[in-house]
């Protein structure tokens, strides 16, 4: 079997290790919501060599589950919700994209799709602040609308900053 890809790195506000736990962590939790998260980020961090800021890691998982409450997008992953969604398409001059959306919700009426981000809030718009990460999720939305998965549905993207709980909707 070929390797598995490397994971994109991840700057967060504690480094790549630190971004790349929370998003491990928030996945275990999502595809078992009877974790502990704390349980999930010991079990994460194993993986990823994070020795330090473990409680902030936690913290951050707890606060990004609430903001995915507050929205009604909840566990377990199922039909309805997917972490870590694979995506392929034809992007501008025929380049090929492709990449993990970190998760998918879907309802009658909207599909979510919703990036993970473990750097620092931003203290104005997110474009602004992060305009390489709006176009990231910008361009999950194409392909998702390209390949129909959408159907009629209204697409719905945001970033989702763990370090305050907030998505900011695009």
């Amino acid at each position: 079997l070929p390797e598995p890809a490397a994971r994109k790195p991840r700057a967060g506000r504690f480094g790549s290790r630190f971004g790349d736990t929370v998003h491990r962590a928030l996945a275990m939790v999502l595809r078992d919501p009877a974790l502990e998260v704390e349980r999930a980020v010991r079990r994460a961090s194993r993986h990823t060599g994070l020795a330090e800021h473990l409680d902030e890691a936690a913290a951050d998982v707890v606060r990004a589950l609430g903001a995915l409450r507050a929205e009604r997008i909840t566990g377990p992953v199922g039909p309805t919700l997917q972490v870590e969604y694979p995506v392929a398409g034809a992007g501008e001059a025929g380049l090929l994209l492709s990449g993990y959306i970190d998760l998918v919700s879907t309802t009658i009426d909207h599909v979510h799709v919703i990036d993970f981000k473990t750097d620092a809030p931003p203290e104005g718009g997110v474009e602004d602040a992060y305009p390489s990460y709006a176009a990231q999720v910008r361009g999950y939305g194409r392909l998702l609308t390209a390949t129909r998965i959408a159907g009629e549905r209204r697409l719905r993207m945001g970033l989702l900053f763990t370090g305050d709980g907030l998505i900011r909707w695009l």
